[in-house]
């Protein structure tokens, strides 16, 4: 609207004040008018240098020579300071108000030159301040404008939207300007290490409030920080000027370490460089902050393992004297109500003397197992072959499979696998998982015993044709006191697996409804034997 005004009073004034010129005075007056219109016509052109407002501004109020009147002394004042003020720049002031100033003083000296005022001279005059007014309005608003969009596209360069803090290319811009300042500096990596879990829980509009949040914690916090910026996802920088080292290290601890991890109920991270001492370069003192916070999440993530370690040892005390009380229950229950029975009623308990003593034993056999689970055991490893061992077992568990009525077949690796184990105990995981599987199946079944090589490993697969194990049941198969059997203390398969893993090897369990399972033990070849098998294979390979 202002524009638009001014576009339609300039031309207007110039004309008015033209035809007044011709009516009451000679053609010098008019040629000096004309010239007069022609600098303002040029200086229009021009709305962003001070000097040539003020030619501007002097040329329009030179063509009211004729006022004389004191009000105008007052309008000069006025629109010098107002103008002066609003570009708020000394220099393009300084230039405002001169350019008034020579005004008035040439207005005054042509008002002087000519003693007749009439009003139509004093109206001209003022429209002629009017228009003064109005272009340097314009110009004003312009530059106001064309200040707000520079302002504007630097925050868009380097602010991050978010936080208002510092964005990653600006940090580095103005760090790297520090430091060829030599100021004595103290650069701050800082993670909030729970963020990216707490987005994926609570949703990205509660991380954001929480990353805003720690901004406006670090502004309040650090109020004479050189550099405060977001580097990007969930990681902050911060710049201090460095007095006292120590001063640094405990404001970094009271706020990273306590208030700020309070507040937020996020956990922080954080490393610290010092210039000079540590890097004389940008790049040498984010590489040391950098480090210096992976030494710190290093320390957290082992602290955080230790407890949840300590923790789930725990949960498998918790597990197993819950399910040792629950075994352990049962056959006291049995030997108190024989004892309470033969006290109050002298009932004579000598018949169950039998069943009383194998309650007691079964106690004894449950403790044992339960011992042989928790405590480490002491073994003799040694370097033997896997087949040595899967024949002993095939000895002394064929007698059985014919009583039983099962088929047993073995399927050995037509190589030695010599493997670093404990004979004993391995033999002991065998013949318990063989029995397990006699004890799945009906009279006629097949338990096949396979060894095999993959990647590295030796394998044993076991594998009886009994009813299977529900998919859903697989995981629980290693688990302490688990099991189907009516007179199993579900202690077997644990101490099975216990033992593989003494060995450096591991346990898998595959299972179809009606078909039957396999149980997988895979143990590590040692290390020479495997190279040795290696060459021989490609040997033969070759001469194949």
């Amino acid at each position: 609207m202002t524009i638009v005004l001014v576009r339609i009073t300039a031309p207007l004034l110039v004309l008015l004040i033209t035809l007044y010129v011709i009516i009451e005075y000679d053609v010098s007056s008019l040629t000096w008018m004309l010239t007069a219109s022609g600098i303002l016509m040029l200086t229009s052109a021009l709305p962003g240098k001070p000097i040539v407002s003020g030619a501007r501004f002097a040329s329009l109020l030179a063509f009211a020579y004729t006022a004389k009147t004191d009000w105008l002394l007052i309008l000069f004042l006025m629109l010098a300071f107002l103008h002066a003020h609003e570009l708020k720049k000394p220099f393009k002031a300084k230039w405002v108000f001169a350019s008034y100033g020579m005004s008035f003083l040439l207005l005054q000296w042509i008002a002087h030159s000519f003693a007749n005022v009439s009003p139509v001279k004093t109206a001209i005059c003022g429209l002629c301040f009017v228009a003064a007014y109005f272009l340097t309005y314009h110009y004003l608003d312009v530059h106001s404008r064309n200040k707000q969009l520079i302002d504007a596209n630097l925050r868009l360069v380097s602010q991050d939207p978010l936080t208002g803090l510092l964005n990653f290319q600006e940090f580095h811009k103005r760090l790297h300007t520090l430091i060829q300042l030599e100021n004595h500096l103290a650069l701050v990596l800082i993670d909030c290490a729970d963020l990216k879990s707490m987005n994926s829980e609570m949703g990205f509009l509660e991380g954001n409030r929480l990353l805003k949040k720690v901004a406006e914690l670090m502004k309040r916090s650090f109020p004479d920080a050189y550099l405060l910026a977001r580097c990007g996802g969930d990681e902050f920088a911060l710049v201090l000027h460095r007095i006292d080292e120590e001063e640094i290290l405990q404001r970094l601890e009271q706020f990273l370490e306590k208030r700020l991890p309070e507040m937020t109920g996020i956990q922080i991270t954080y490393g610290k460089a010092l210039y000079p001492e540590n890097g004389r370069s940008k790049d040498e003192l984010i590489q040391i902050a950098e480090e210096d916070m992976f030494m710190m999440k290093r320390k957290l993530w082992l602290k955080r393992e230790e407890h949840m370690l300590r923790s789930e040892q725990l949960r498998v005390v918790g597990e197993l004297a819950s399910g040792m009380a629950h075994e352990i229950r049962n056959p006291l229950t049995t030997i108190k109500g024989f004892l309470q029975i033969s006290k109050t009623n002298h009932y004579n308990i000598e018949p169950w003397y039998e069943l009383i003593l194998d309650e007691i034993t079964r106690m004894s056999d449950l403790t044992g197992e339960f011992l042989q689970l928790s405590r480490n055991q002491t073994t003799m490893y040694e370097v033997e072959p896997l087949q040595h061992c899967l024949q002993r077992v095939k000895a002394l568990v064929e007698a059985e499979a014919i009583r039983l009525g099962f088929q047993l077949e073995y399927l050995p690796y037509p190589k030695p696998l010599p493997v670093w184990m404990d004979q004993d105990k391995l033999i002991q995981v065998l013949i318990n998982i063989v029995k397990n599987a006699f004890e799945a199946m009906e009279p006629g079944g097949k338990v096949t015993i396979c060894n095999m090589v993959e990647h590295g490993q030796a394998i044993i697969d076991i594998t009886d044709e009994g009813k299977g194990i529900p998919e859903d049941k697989l995981d629980e198969i290693f688990l302490p006191f688990y099991t189907t059997k009516d007179q199993g203390t579900g202690l077997g398969l644990s101490i099975c697996h216990r033992i593989v893993l003494d060995h450096k090897g591991s346990m898998e369990v595959f299972s179809e409804l009606g078909k039957g399972t396999t149980f997988r033990v895979k143990l590590p070849i040692h290390a020479e034997s495997a190279e040795a098998l290696l060459l021989s294979d490609t040997e033969e390979q070759v001469n194949a």
